[in-house]
């Protein structure tokens, strides 16, 4: 609410969803364009397994329209594109989703990867870029000025321990990879969120309440109109990291003209954040009204200037003054009214 008073709405920064699918046609997206990755149609099964629910719930936390109902996106103004990682014209192709939602984006532009990928074994639930294809085109497209935003995996690893040693030893990608906080002041890690010193950032990993799937209701009968209060785990946590990204990204820019890069972007969001409570490491969950205010000379305090004033006392000893008697030419460098 506070980055709306600022103007950040997502307004002119591109953003990329990849995934396997989503609705187009939910009564709060239908009047955004998804921009479909080109030359590619989404596998049936994505629909006939349910899966673009995923997708839809993601882009209710990001980008659902802001109306009298439903939910209200965070970066809503963001203008959307989407790539599915299986189609018909060449069925899984995750590392081409991301290849090509990294080279159509521009510097200081979101990609989100809503995947994760097996670990150390079949039980094991890590970041995409543990696959090195994606790690390779993440760091590409992060040198690039691309910011990435990945899901950290649902299977509650400790990115730290031995068995990941090989991938923590191919260094910083450069993405910002987000755990799953609890949704409430203590900010602890939930319990199937992998961790570690790789993991940046947190987002609410419980509870969401977004588009999608039907858990909460289904009006009508209507697919178009389904809605869930239970949206869980990295996914839900990862579209509060990417929102607060494009919505600092477009207050900085109109304010100073230019874009933080990747690195300036996660080390502002992280040294702005709300601290980690209990658990393995996933980082400060994100503050806006302090990431907003404290991006450089953009909200400078004010400036108290006094003044020696002289005041008689009377019968009973006592002298009055207002704050305009001491005032000395006080003021607030961005024009900020004191009250």
């Amino acid at each position: 609410d506070y980055a709306v008073t600022q103007g950040g709405t997502g307004s002119g920064i591109r953003y990329s969803d990849c995934e396997y699918g989503w609705n187009p046609d939910h009564e709060d997206l239908y009047e955004v364009d998804l921009h479909l990755e080109a030359g590619h149609t989404i596998h049936p099964d994505t629909y006939d397994n349910g899966w673009d629910s995923h997708g839809t719930a993601v882009l209710g936390e990001t980008s659902a329209m802001v109306n009298a109902y439903g939910c209200s996106g965070m970066a809503p103004d963001a203008t959307i594109f989407t790539y599915p990682e299986w189609t018909d014209e060449e069925g899984p192709r995750r590392v081409d989703c991301v290849t090509n939602a990294i080279n159509d984006s521009g510097f200081g532009d979101m990609v989100l990867l809503e995947m994760q990928t097996e670990g150390h074994d079949e039980d094991s639930l890590v970041p995409a870029e543990y696959n090195n294809d994606v790690w390779l085109i993440t760091k590409v497209g992060t040198d690039a000025g691309v910011i990435v935003v990945a899901a950290a995996g649902n299977g509650g690893n400790d990115l730290d321990s031995e068995p990941y040693e090989d991938y923590m030893a191919r260094g910083d990608s450069g993405a910002i990879i987000v755990g799953g906080g609890t949704a409430d002041t203590n900010h602890d890690k939930t319990t199937g969120s992998t961790f570690g010193s790789r993991v940046n950032m947190q987002g609410w990993g419980t509870g969401v309440f977004t588009l999608g799937y039907g858990h909460f209701a289904e009006y009508g009968g209507d697919k178009n109109q389904r809605y869930r209060h239970t949206f869980n785990g990295t996914s839900s946590a990862s579209p509060f990291v990417a929102s607060a990204a494009m919505v600092v990204q477009e207050i900085w820019e109109d304010f100073s003209g230019s874009r933080m890069s990747p690195a300036e972007m996660r080390d502002h969001l992280i040294a702005t954040g709300i601290p980690q409570g209990a658990g393995g490491h996933i980082g400060p969950l994100p503050n806006l009204r302090d990431a907003i205010n404290e991006l450089p000379g953009y909200n400078e305090p004010p400036v108290a200037v006094c003044q020696d004033i002289v005041l008689d006392a009377d019968g009973d000893c006592q002298a009055f003054a207002t704050a305009g008697d001491v005032d000395g030419g006080s003021f607030d460098p961005d024009g900020d009214s004191f009250e």
